[in-house]
């Protein structure tokens, strides 16, 4: 009985301790969100309300039809992580959002310490070794479980308010089984260990890699090298199980990411990686360090992801538990191997890539993480830092050990509480992350919402509001938490870090800001951060007037009646230089042409002409090069880019590669016209016919088309344009092998035909024909021609009308 009111004690500290690190926030609890102001903080708390009022308003869970109206957004992600929004979810049933959200938190931070203490306690005590370490496990654990709540790297999550992350309790608990397998196993006792497994990775499916995945891989091996095949085996069918049934959670959200548009970033690996100083690097916030020169340029642009201070007690205790207790050396190995993948693909001093000279030529300092990240699911991780949660879960080991060391000198009762006293407050003040004021003074971001912002909901006339800026993520976040309060549908919105809606509509929807266009997508309500750009908040007040609510940061306005509808609109978004692409977004009521023309330069550079990410237009620029091509327009929103091949993504390890960019001036869109066919032509062999425009001028007539290819063709067809008399005889025509082309192309093919000198009415016809045989594809759809296997395409007069 003993022993468990310890266990309660220390959860009742672990508690205590939480308020402690992260004051002021026990004072402010509904009025506030833990975290710095670019955190998760508001994403999650949004979230987190949707449980409630989803569940009230008869809308699917997990699908959020409030986000990225009119389509909704599929939410199984949330589903394999519930530990991001559970218990705040419970709490948020009988106390504000603020409150729930921060008592999950704070109770969480508790747990993982009493997780670690629980563990470690067990270790100690001769519960899983045969041999008792120490007589005083519960004080040694209570330092431990301390470490792991407070390690920096924990704080670090904490200031970026990743509350999903920071569920590491799972973790500890399932390593007890583990230990707990090697004098028994029975089919209770599997089944702990797999429910623990699945608990250390439903606050992120990523904590598979940075935590469970090297903790079981350490056992095995272990095991392995003992030779003990009967805890071996039972370890194995332990964590196959924990596999299977994490299936349940992580399989349908895997699904869904599949055949998601999810971005990608490609230096996130290096950026969010530690330094290979920040495990000997304290915050520069902390006023026994704010002398020192180095911590701001070591974590001062990545606090957050980089933070891994072991700290100087800490380190000693670790020392102590290495040189005399064997059990923790293997730990040890892990904690190196950890460390070393924390540090990213590229080695990094004080947040600067380390250089060396190879052959003449400069270049980075690769790690063995970059070859780990070409490893499937290994390779989409973008924040290698955080393998240092699993290096403070070892440390706290490690010094638990280390105090159980200095317990069992020959000390009486008082001194020995009077150590461990003293490590805990060195400890929790050397690892304190933020302060202010000589206190500890963690970061928060504001949770009051304006009464004129919560009142919109009572207005049933507004289908959905556009919050602006559309593309700054930290107030889409704050956008997203607004929706709690005023309960309307938001045009943007995302599950996790950015938004799946078209960045051409919200570019156009921004850029014009006409009502036609607004009204067509549903849009009754504009909300303003006005702090973003002062050229786009003037924007804003000349074209939709008098806001219904403003004050110094938020400006709220009523969408007017349209005085007409929108035909087209473009937004041209193309750099001066462009190293990856420029982006050209477009709005069209129907399916049309305009010409793309623009001033390039460049020096022997290809570039491709995308169409919504696909390549419609291929062409090399050399020196000064005028473009006039021909381009598609589809109706709704799309993107037209121009991008280099190959794209200007310098290798990660080579400095002195210099990039050809393509230089651009007087980019412009044309206004579209109405195409000569208009409607979809589908031909034999999956070639398709999308769109074909003919014009007109004094000496010739140029044909454009797009055509789509669903599968590969052989060198043995032949496209044509011909040119045909009243007789039926052909005056003029271009015959061109297509050669080789793959699934999935697309081509804008421009064909130029000269004017015959007699009068009279003259057709154009397209079409295919195969080799040798001169055979022409059939024409499956019902146009003019078709009976004959070709496209009539237009007819024009020459002479006397």
């Amino acid at each position: 009985m003993r022993k468990h009111w310890q266990y309660v004690a220390a959860y009742g500290f672990y508690v205590l301790l939480a308020i402690l690190i992260t004051y002021p926030l026990i004072t402010q609890m509904g009025n506030v969100f833990i975290g710095a102001p670019e955190s998760d903080a508001y994403e999650y708390a949004r979230h987190i309300w949707w449980y409630g009022f989803a569940l009230r308003n008869g809308e699917p869970v997990f699908q959020h039809t409030y986000l990225a109206h009119p389509e909704g957004l599929p939410a199984l992600w949330l589903w394999a992580i519930p530990l991001q929004s559970f218990p705040a979810v419970i709490f948020d049933v009988l106390l504000p959002l603020p409150v729930a959200y921060n008592l999950m938190v704070l109770l969480r931070l508790a747990l993982n310490g009493w997780a670690v203490f629980f563990l470690v306690r067990r270790l100690l005590d001769g519960t899983h070794m045969d041999v008792k370490i120490t007589e005083h496990a519960a004080p040694a654990a209570l330092v431990a479980g301390t470490v792991f709540m407070l390690y920096p790297a924990m704080q670090g999550q904490l200031f970026g308010s990743h509350a999903g992350i920071i569920a590491l309790w799972g973790t500890p608990l399932y390593m007890d089984v583990l230990y707990r397998l090697r004098r028994r196993s029975s089919i209770g006792l599997v089944a702990q260990g797999a429910v623990f497994f699945v608990f250390g990775l439903l606050g992120s499916s990523l904590l598979l890699i940075f935590m469970l995945a090297p903790v079981t891989l350490y056992f095995v091996f272990a095991r392995w090298l003992e030779r003990d095949w009967r805890w071996l085996r039972r370890i194995a069918i332990t964590a196959t199980a924990g596999i299977l049934l994490s299936a349940v959670f992580i399989v349908p959200a895997a699904v869904e990411q599949a055949t998601s548009q999810a971005a990608v970033d490609p230096g996130g690996a290096v950026r969010f990686a530690s330094d290979a100083l920040a495990i000997v690097t304290p915050s520069f916030f902390h006023p026994a360090f704010s002398s020192l020169e180095y911590p701001r340029r070591v974590l001062g642009t990545n606090i957050v992801e980089g933070t891994a201070y072991i700290g100087v007690m800490a380190a000693l205790l670790a020392v102590i538990a290495v040189v005399r207790y064997r059990a923790v050396r293997g730990w040890l190995v892990i904690s190196i191997g950890a460390w070393v993948l924390s540090l990213g693909p590229l080695l990094k001093i004080l947040d600067t890539p380390v250089t060396l000279t190879v052959d003449g030529r400069a270049t980075y300092l690769p790690l063995p993480f970059s070859l780990v990240s070409y490893l499937p699911v290994i390779g989409t991780i973008r924040t290698p830092g955080r393998f240092n949660l699993l290096i403070g879960l070892i440390v706290a080991i490690m010094v638990g050990y280390g105090v159980a060391w200095l317990l069992n000198r020959q000390l009486p009762r008082t001194a020995r509480w009077g150590i461990v006293t003293v490590l805990l407050i060195v400890i929790a003040f050397e690892y304190q992350l933020t302060w202010q004021y000589g206190l500890p003074h963690h970061p928060t971001v504001p949770a009051t919402i304006p009464a004129e912002i919560a009142a919109l909901r009572n207005d049933d006339s507004i289908r959905a509001v556009l919050n602006l800026p559309h593309q700054n993520l930290i107030f889409a976040k704050e956008a997203m938490y607004l929706q709690t309060a005023h309960h309307k549908p938001i045009v943007a919105g995302f599950i996790s870090r950015q938004t799946p809606v078209s960045e051409a509509k919200l570019s156009i929807l921004q850029h014009t800001l006409e009502p036609s266009l607004l009204n067509e997508a549903e849009v009754d309500v504009v909300l303003l951060f006005r702090e973003w750009d002062e050229t786009l908040t003037q924007q804003v007040y000349a074209y939709l007037g008098n806001p219904l609510y403003e004050d110094e940061r938020y400006a709220v306005f009523r969408v007017p009646q349209p005085a007409a509808t929108t035909r087209f609109a473009v937004d041209v978004r193309v750099p001066d230089d462009i190293q990856a692409h420029g982006d050209i977004h477009t709005y069209a009521a129907e399916t049309s042409w305009a010409i793309l023309s623009a001033d390039l330069r460049a020096d022997g550079r290809d570039i491709s002409v995308m169409l919504d990410g696909t390549p419609i237009h291929s062409l090399s620029i050399d020196g000064q090069t005028p473009l006039q091509i021909p381009i598609p327009i589809l109706p709704g929103y799309h993107t037209l880019s121009l991008e280099p091949s190959p794209p200007c993504r310098r290798p990660s390890h080579l400095l002195d590669v210099v990039c050809r960019t393509v230089s651009t001036s007087n980019v412009m869109l044309s206004e579209p016209v109405q195409p000569s066919l208009n409607g979809v032509v589908d031909f034999k062999r999956d070639i398709r016919l999308n769109s074909a425009h003919v014009t007109q001028n004094a000496a010739q007539i140029e044909v454009w088309q797009w055509w789509a290819y669903d599968d590969s063709t052989d060198g043995n067809m032949v496209r044509f344009v011909h040119m045909v008399n009243e007789a039926g005889e052909q005056v003029a025509g271009v015959d061109e092998p297509r050669g080789d082309i793959h699934a999935g192309q697309q081509h804008v093919e421009v064909t130029s035909l000269a004017l015959p000198d007699e009068p009279g009415t003259y057709r154009v016809y397209t079409g295919w024909y195969t080799l040798p045989d001169v055979q022409r594809l059939d024409v499956l759809t019902d146009v003019d021609g078709a009976e004959n296997d070709w496209i009539l395409l237009d007819t024009f007069t020459i002479g006397p009308q």
